[in-house]
């Protein structure tokens, strides 16, 4: 719930580095190039490498992870939000428990 609120609360900027992004992929650009982008794909790499000292990821694993975190945020930034991540996590939950 904290998440989505805070989605909520920074929707534009979500949208415009989403837009962004669409925009450098389909020019076939890197998503560092923009500021907006690289600024949030460093923020996250050195908080991820920070908290996560178990979990090594490469950069390009980072960087897919963090753009795919980005995009699902602006999913759960809106009204619906909170409803779309709860669906999401027991979707997640369900897959988890058929595997096992």
């Amino acid at each position: 719930m904290i998440s989505c609120y805070l989605a909520q609360q920074h929707q534009n900027t979500i949208r415009e580095a989403v837009v962004l992004l669409e925009k450098l992929t389909a020019d076939h650009r890197q998503p560092h190039h923009a500021p907006l982008l690289g600024d949030y794909l460093d923020r996250f790499t050195n908080i991820y490498q920070d908290r996560m000292t178990e979990d090594t990821l490469s950069t390009t694993a980072l960087t897919d992870l963090a753009l795919k975190l980005l995009i699902d945020l602006l999913f759960y930034s809106n009204a619906q939000g909170p409803r779309r991540l709860w669906m999401a996590l027991l979707d997640r939950a369900n897959h988890q428990e058929e595997k096992s």
